[in-house]
């Protein structure tokens, strides 16, 4: 007895299935090379735009520029890297006002972390600063 099976029906004749294989062999080469091409071109471009940027920053902060305020009063030539430095140095001191408007951000600051201190002080030795917890420590001995 000889059993015979037409692949036509679904497969499609030869020619179809090879196609598709080299179809999608083909495909998934271009997208692995694509992929490889990208990231290639991405990394280079990353290294020469963090040194460039590196560059221009340095360039930007030496150079000399002369300010000139909204009412028209020039100020002498300075640098960027020395404005940054005196706007720093004014900042950067502790100033404890009255009003919070006034307290520059370095004072906003310092102020915000001895409090945070100062609670979790009070939140570990609360039982010390409480008067009926000692006189019944004292009452219990």
């Amino acid at each position: 007895m000889k059993i015979e099976i037409e692949t036509d029906d679904f497969l499609g004749d030869e020619n179809t299935v090879r196609d598709e294989v080299v179809n999608r062999i083909t495909d998934s080469l271009l997208s692995k090379s694509s992929k490889l091409i990208q990231e290639t071109i991405e990394e280079a471009l990353t290294k020469i735009i963090v040194k460039q940027l590196g560059d221009i920053v340095k360039m930007h902060l030496d150079t000399e520029f002369t300010e000139i305020n909204s009412y028209g009063k020039v100020s002498k030539p300075t640098t960027v890297r020395n404005k940054i430095a005196s706007i720093l140095q004014k900042e950067c001191v502790f100033k404890n006002t009255s009003y919070p408007s006034d307290q520059t951000a370095f004072t906003k600051a310092i102020k915000q972390t001895i409090e945070t201190e100062v609670q979790k002080f009070k939140k570990n030795t609360h039982h010390w600063l409480m008067p009926n917890y000692c006189k019944n420590a004292w009452m219990k001995q």
